[in-house]
């Protein structure tokens, strides 16, 4: 069973930011570092947290969010007529930048996103939040190790905020 908090889904027990899917890229978080996933290529690219600078997604933000279960039977419903419509996927843009023996290096890439037409703003900043303390904490790195009660806390942060905005 999968927990998903916007682009972020824990998968066989390890967080990640981007779709899963054996054809999707995406980034595996691990209290080592972070993994590069692309399904074209049949080896990841491995980057410790020590060497990681910054990690700066770009996702797509919603302005007005529909609830999820009506993407299914819109389909359907556009199938019967003769339309050919499918859910757009929002995909998330990332770059990482490491460092290593005193050089710079850019990372981009782009993760493969899931059926929406954007994520929400305070979804996507309690992310970037949890993003930005992995990178500094070791001690926060360690509790990847169980993933879904890390989610759990970037999820209530983000729950938190949007109360605080009403």
């Amino acid at each position: 069973m999968s927990h998903r908090f916007a682009y972020a889904l824990i998968h066989d027990n390890i967080l990640t930011l981007g779709h899963p899917d054996p054809r999707g890229n995406h980034l595996r978080l691990t209290p080592t570092g972070i993994s590069l996933h692309t399904p074209s290529e049949s080896t990841s690219e491995d980057l410790p947290w020590t060497t990681i600078r910054s990690v700066t997604p770009s996702p797509p933000l919603a302005h007005f969010r529909p609830p999820a279960w009506l993407s299914l039977p819109a389909a359907v419903i556009s199938a019967y007529i003769g339309l050919e419509w499918e859910p757009t996927v929002s995909d998330i843009p990332i770059r990482i930048t490491s460092e290593t023996t005193g050089t710079e290096q850019l990372h981009e890439f782009t993760c493969t996103g899931f059926i929406a037409h954007g994520y929400r703003r305070s979804q996507c900043d309690a992310i970037q939040s949890a993003l930005h303390l992995l990178i500094r904490d070791e001690r926060a790195r360690a509790l990847l190790a169980d993933p879904r009660r890390f989610l759990a806390t970037v999820q209530r942060a983000s729950i938190t905020e949007e109360s605080s905005e009403k």
